[in-house]
Order: structure tokens, then sequence, then C-alpha cells
């Protein structure tokens, strides 16, 4: 079965491919261990609005750096540029200004507010967000999470039903935040980071937890752990790389997959781009929910 499912990706056609699974058992174990996603839009005016004007700046930074690295640069689009920007010297101030963008970005749709706001106040991009809303910062800024609060919303209503909850976040900050949240609600709750000491200890505590219960991953955190024990596993923010997105749905085997974003945003767009890319390299092991 594993060797079929390895000569599937680049060097077999679709239809090869399904003909070579029909030929094994992997139908019964596909039918067995399928994953199935949906997207979880997050509805943050503010958050959008900050995003957008990031974004902005980011699509107009990235014309000027094409324009001038236009040897370098064959094609124009923001996604080529974005690949090309590794070859530009570190010291080229478009260079600086778009990643440090691109970072500021990646801390809103990933971190919570007290880590990222003190960034907006001090970026060039705070006067341009204020222009945009025509209010002062201070009033467009969240005080809390949107994402955690929606992720409270789903454990409340998910504990009834589900003994097991896994939740996936990048940052350590964040997974703090959230397993505070959680507590306040009652739920029994482990944190699994990078910088556990004890994982195997804390990861078997949860597995032989009786009552509802919920294990919040990072990055590092979640690396060789399998949460076949898992029914709902909850993505508080991706990553363009789709076999390591691929490898963490699948944690959770058989379970459903929620990936948050917020609504009208880039991020929006990343996560579909994204599951259009599992479900074409991936196809075999996951249905994607059609939430439009």
């Amino acid at each position: 079965y594993e060797i079929s499912l390895g000569l599937v990706g680049s060097e077999m056609c679709i239809r090869d491919r399904d003909l070579l699974i029909q030929k094994t058992d992997a139908d019964r174990y596909i039918a067995r261990n399928i994953t199935i996603i949906r997207r979880v839009p997050i509805n943050d005016d503010n958050i959008a609005l900050i995003l957008n004007v990031i974004s902005d700046e980011m699509n107009n930074t990235s014309e000027k750096i094409a324009m001038k690295y236009e040897k370098l640069i064959k094609e124009k689009r923001f996604e080529k540029i974005e690949k090309a920007i590794t070859f530009i010297p570190d010291n080229d101030f478009l260079k600086r200004k778009f990643l440090r963008l691109g970072l500021l970005r990646r801390f809103i749709t990933a971190s919570i507010p007290r880590h990222y706001t003190r960034f907006i106040k001090r970026s060039r991009i705070r006067k341009k967000i204020e222009e945009k809303a025509n209010r002062k910062l201070d009033e467009i800024l969240p005080e809390t999470s949107s994402k955690i609060k929606k992720i409270v919303e789903i454990v409340k209503d998910w504990a009834y039903l589900s003994d097991k909850i896994a939740i996936l976040t990048s940052f350590i900050i964040t997974a703090k935040a959230i397993r505070e949240q959680l507590k306040e609600i009652g739920v029994k709750v482990y944190l699994i980071t990078g910088k556990t000491p004890n994982k195997g200890e804390i990861l078997r505590n949860f597995k032989s937890e009786k009552t509802k219960s919920v294990l919040i991953l990072t990055p590092v955190g979640e690396r060789d752990i399998d949460l076949s024990e898992v029914n709902l596993l909850i993505v508080h923010d991706v990553i363009s790389t789709v076999k390591t997105m691929y490898q963490r749905f699948k944690r959770g085997r058989r379970c459903l997959i929620l990936i948050l974003y917020y609504k009208d945003t880039f991020e929006e767009r990343k996560v579909k781009i994204l599951i259009d890319r599992v479900k074409k390299q991936y196809p075999w092991s996951i249905k994607i929910e059609n939430t439009e």
C-alpha cells in the first residue's frame, strides 16, 4: 500500500493512480481514514482593514522591487516576486520593508493582540491604517483575538460530542492564550510546545483522560505525534507549505479539520490555495467540504 501511494504523486496520471488503488486494499483503508476539511471564516472588520492595508503596501513594494530588478524578476506576479526576494541584497530598503510587512501580517493572523499591537504602533504603516479607517489606531486595534473567541465557541459546542479535541497553532504565546481561555470555561487542557520537557507523559495523560479534554500543540511540539484518538482538529493558522500542512492534517487520521481564517483578507485566499493544492496532491485521503 505504501509503495503504491508513493508512486502516485508525480509519475502517474490520476486515472492510472485510481486504477492502481482499486487493485489493492487501499480503498477500504482510505474509507476508514478519510479526513474532512472545513474552512471556518472569522468576521473581524478591524482586522480585515489592517491586513488589507498591509497587503496593499506589500503589493506596492513588490511592484517597485520588480521594476528595480527587472532582469532578475521576469514575471511580475506577487508570488514570483515573493520567491525572488531571497536573491535581492539584504541591505536593500525595499527588501527589508517587504519582509517587515510580511512578518507583521503573519503576527496578526497567527498571534494575539498584545503581541503584535506594539509592532503596528511603531511601524510606518500606522498612518496608512488610520487614513484608511479615518480613525485613530487605538480605536481600531482589538483587545482580544477573534480567532480565539471562535475556538472557545467551537470547543463549547463540540465538548458535548467529542471526548478529544486538538488545536494546532504556530506561536507559543498564542497556545498559552488559548489554554487560558479554555480553562475559564472549565475544559481540561494539555499543552505541548517545543519547550515541553515531558512531552510523552503529557500526551499519555491526554489520551487516557476520561473527561472532555483539549490538546494544544505548536509546530515543534507536534512532531512525531499521532492523534488517532482525536475527533476534531482545529487549525488556528496555516503556512503555505502543502506537504507540511498535509502532515499536520493527517495527525488526526479520520477526523474533522476546521481551518480558521480572517474573511475578506489575504488569509482567505491563502487557505483556499492551500486546500486546492492539498486536494490535488492527496485526493485519496481527504474530503473538502464546500463552505461557500
